[in-house]
């Protein structure tokens, strides 16, 4: 085992590259890969070398780099306040949590060796496995739990997991013994080891408060970072799967310019990009240097809208919100915004879920009936601001097609583009109509999130007594296909009233080189939901 806190970082051509140095010598290449050509088909699978060498034998050794999107003085790796992809591709390496999301987007333990509720589901027991260790050797116990989840608890903390765990009673978190830990309900929770599995519910030591220096169980231990720069890691020779992870290190550049992301994946100074231009995806398929990771996922854009509060207007009147999802084409925004690299929405998120109701009728294009609803409520000569920026695949895009579809319905839309690094600092939550994305989530996992009372992130501000009375009472029903009936329904509620325009569920494109293997593209976040433990770089 390395002596803590040293690392040698192995000799790789992926290897000390500066965020400053990918823009210089990125935007210098610009010539590489801009020409326009078609998009690649749609595609579930990881593309190109990655399925040609899909039998090569795992590798040890060398430093990955990567560069994402940033999001400037605003990035954290604090677990419990993640609020990006660079975020979350950031904390991943470092913590586990008692649950996750597998490969297929379905809910596995994770740290928990066993969770399991009573007969009523207002009681859980969760036993964790011998022997895991955090990154400064202190061994895993029921103790570290019990803090973790108390401290989503505390408001003072402030969490965004703090509505995952909203109906665990604070003093009803007890050690049993030093491997188990009983959980104790103010209400029935039968879905709660899904709640468990959100991003922002990882596994931290025993008194943790400050997480400038993150130590979690995961594959990689932090070594250094700089918000809006860089962060680097090393490999955790005690990581509690044998043999992983093959790296040695990871290196997560934050880089705003699309353009210079991707020069610098084909000028070889980083060996991963996420959220690839899909106008490039040919040229990637086309180069045998360089691999095409594309999944269908349950990743999501859209426009949020305020449904109550001050400043709420005229988005607080259902016929306004109602009218604004009709002026959005659908199928334009997924031929031409994506490429045919995506799925059409219907305002409601988790498609790949089974309280997704495949019955709704999808919601079409129709300024006629838009006009007429806005009429109805008194505003029809509807003037709003809305605000945008290149957050994601396809936000930027979206956003800018609706001033134009809008007219059709003697709608003003005045759009706002803001830079990427600046956007979560200033617009969003802060006005009433802005973009937003998720990454894929189960929808009780996702309600939890952003709609229920206790949410985290409620971009909406979304407070409807009638869908909360039937979500709390899904939750209650321990009988599956009867609770999943009723979140149908809270379903439809949402895709009747709620606060989203989802036009459509991108295909996560994301690039490589050739020599990065065993990267498996998942539904749910952009690079295999950022699980680097299994990756290796050929030689």
């Amino acid at each position: 085992m390395r002596e803590p806190g040293r690392f040698a970082w192995a000799r790789s051509e992926f290897q000390d590259v500066t965020r400053r140095e990918v823009i210089q010598r990125g935007l210098v290449g610009s010539a590489l890969l801009t020409i326009p050509g078609l998009a690649a088909a749609c595609g579930a699978s990881s593309t190109g070398t990655e399925e040609r060498k899909a039998s090569d034998t795992p590798r040890r050794g060398g430093v990955l780099v990567m560069a994402l999107p940033g999001n400037g003085n605003k990035e954290t790796l604090n677990p419990n306040l993640v609020n990006t992809d660079i975020d979350d591709a950031r904390t991943f390496p470092i913590f586990d949590g008692l649950t996750k999301y597998d490969v297929n987007g379905k809910v596995v333990n994770d740290l928990a060796e066993e969770i399991t509720p009573n007969k009523t589901a207002t009681e859980w027991t969760i036993r964790l496995p011998e022997g895991v260790e955090f990154h400064n050797g202190k061994t895993l116990t029921a103790d570290d739990v019990v803090y973790t989840l108390q401290y989503n608890l505390d408001k003072k903390n402030a969490t965004l997991g703090a509505g995952m765990v909203a109906d665990v009673r604070r003093d009803g978190v007890k050690k049993v013994d030093a491997r188990t830990i009983r959980l104790t309900l103010v209400r029935p929770n039968a879905f709660l080891a899904d709640n468990l599995a959100d991003f922002h519910l990882k596994v931290f030591p025993e008194g943790t408060t400050d997480f400038s220096k993150p130590v979690g169980t995961g594959p990689f231990k932090f070594q250094d970072w700089t918000p809006g720069e860089r962060a680097r890691y090393e490999r955790f020779e005690n990581y509690r799967v044998d043999g992983r992870p093959y790296l040695d290190g990871l290196e997560i550049l934050s880089v705003a310019d699309t353009q210079a992301r991707v020069n610098a994946l084909v000028s070889g100074q980083v060996a991963l990009i996420s959220s690839l231009p899909l106008t490039q995806t040919r040229q990637v398929q086309n180069n045998k240097d360089l691999q095409l990771i594309e999944v269908e996922s349950a990743y999501w854009i859209a426009q949020y809208m305020w449904t109550s509060g001050p400043g709420a207007a005229p988005f607080d009147d259902p016929r306004v919100r109602q009218a604004l999802r009709l002026l959005v084409d659908r199928k334009q925004v997924v031929d031409n915004v994506l490429q045919g690299h995506g799925r059409i929405g219907n305002d409601m998120f988790a498609w790949q879920d089974e309280a997704y109701p495949e019955d709704v009728p999808q919601r079409e294009f129709d300024p006629e009936k838009a006009a007429s609803l806005l009429k109805a409520a008194g505003h029809e000569k509807l003037s709003v601001d809305l605000w945008t920026g290149d957050i994601t695949t396809g936000s930027l895009g979206f956003a800018t097609l609706m001033p134009q579809a809008a007219k059709k319905a003697g709608v003003t839309i005045d759009l706002h583009k803001v830079p990427t690094d600046q956007y979560f600092s200033k617009p969003y939550g802060n006005e009433p109509f802005a973009s937003t994305y998720w990454g894929g989530r189960t929808y009780v996992t996702q309600c939890a999130n952003s709609q229920t009372t206790n949410a985290g992130v409620n971009e909406t501000r979304w407070k409807d007594k009638e869908w909360q009375r039937m979500y709390d009472q899904a939750l209650a029903t321990v009988d599956r296909p009867k609770a999943i009936e009723l979140l149908k329904e809270t379903q439809r509620i949402l895709h009747d009233r709620g606060g989203y325009i989802i036009p459509a569920f991108p295909n996560l494109v994301d690039a490589g080189s050739a020599k990065v293997g065993g990267l498996k593209p998942s539904p749910m976040q952009h690079l295999g939901n950022y699980q680097f433990a299994d990756v290796y770089l050929r030689a």
